[in-house]
């Protein structure tokens, strides 16, 4: 434990070696810059939970005892907030575009992923039954990348196109529906998944909605948030704290963990309207999240199945310098791959 308490505490350093107290609160704690840095400090923090689950399967996760899944918060909540932003900034122009650019994009990047994994499995001696692989396509099951997260976002993506689309037709209550909708959606998601999968399958997917409603009305919103910021900051802390043992719905995991994980991705945006942050490894790391995320246990399923005692004993740190090194080169190639195939698509 002693090892990941280190870790964590060297991520920490690069988060807030370079930051300092803004100046003008709140004005830069949703811009690309600091959301990037805040989802590369949690991709981060999820390999580090990867290494430890497969190096360290005798010790539990430090990342898991301290954060279990709102590892991935962030993910959601800047996701739904990019989203309904670049809706006000550009347009219905960016909602016809939207199924190409987000769902279709990820849909395939996510697909190709895919294969890679289950050519690994091959050459390891474990192929895949057909019906898996073909589950897998589909993110309903894993070939041992986070496949749940993949097909959670698809499917927030494509509520928030649908219930966008026909916000259209009601122009005079159009923020109420888009709103409405996608929180509507999103619950019915966590409602059914919750039953039928894991958790984690669903007990963050709330953060999504709340960032659309945070894009939608952030000025109100921020404006509020910095109006009342201790009484804010107070509140949300305190429902992190109670939320799982309120008496109403402390039992039902699903609708808490959503509570909580709603004012966790809040009390980080308020943490950034007081603290600007200034990682360029991190923001490194957050431009290249679908990456990390989907690739970083690739090593990490190899290694462990080529020489399991050896990487979980002599050579752990050897191991978390392949697997970290390797994660890294796989997210540069990625980049310019994809970049290559965007510049021949246009």
């Amino acid at each position: 434990m002693l090892v990941q308490w280190i870790l964590f505490a060297i991520l920490l350093a690069f988060l807030f070696r370079k930051a300092r107290i803004a100046h003008e609160p709140g004005l830069r704690c949703l811009d690309r810059k600091t959301t990037t840095t805040i989802n590369g400090f949690f991709i981060c923090v999820v390999f580090l939970h990867h290494f430890s689950v497969y190096c360290m399967p005798s010790m539990r996760s430090l990342m898991g005892l301290l954060f279990y899944q709102l590892l991935v918060v962030t993910f959601f909540f800047y996701s739904g907030y990019g989203c309904a932003s670049q809706f006000r900034s550009k347009g219905w122009e960016y909602i016809r575009s939207f199924p190409r650019k987000r769902v279709l994009s990820t849909i395939l990047k996510f697909d190709f992923a895919v294969c890679v994994f289950a050519i690994a499995s091959l050459l390891l001696g474990r192929p895949l039954s057909l019906q898996k692989l073909l589950l897998s396509f589909l993110g309903w099951d894993s070939v041992g990348n986070s496949n749940w997260y993949i097909f959670a976002i698809v499917f927030c993506y494509v509520g928030f196109f649908l219930v966008f689309l026909f916000s259209r037709v009601l122009p005079q209550r159009q923020r109420i529906v888009q709103c409405g909708g996608v929180t509507a959606l999103a619950l019915a998601y966590v409602l059914v998944l919750s039953r039928v999968k894991p958790p984690w399958w669903s007990d963050t997917l709330m953060a999504f909605p709340a960032g659309v409603l945070v894009g939608l009305y952030a000025d109100a919103m921020l404006g509020f948030l910095r109006k009342n910021y201790w009484i804010c900051l107070a509140v949300l802390i305190a429902i992190i704290v109670a939320v799982p043992h309120c008496p109403f719905i402390g039992h039902r995991h699903w609708m808490a963990f959503n509570v909580k994980s709603v004012a966790f991705a809040i009390v980080i945006v308020m943490v950034t309207m007081r603290i600007e942050l200034n990682s360029p490894a991190l923001v490194w790391c957050g431009r290249h999240l679908f990456a990390l995320y989907i690739y970083q246990r690739l090593p990490m399923v190899i290694f462990t199945t080529l020489h399991p005692a050896a990487f979980q004993t002599r050579f752990r740190w050897i191991y978390f310098g392949l697997s970290l090194a390797i994660s890294i080169v796989i997210a540069w190639v990625y980049e310019k791959g994809e970049r290559t195939c965007q510049k021949y698509q246009s």
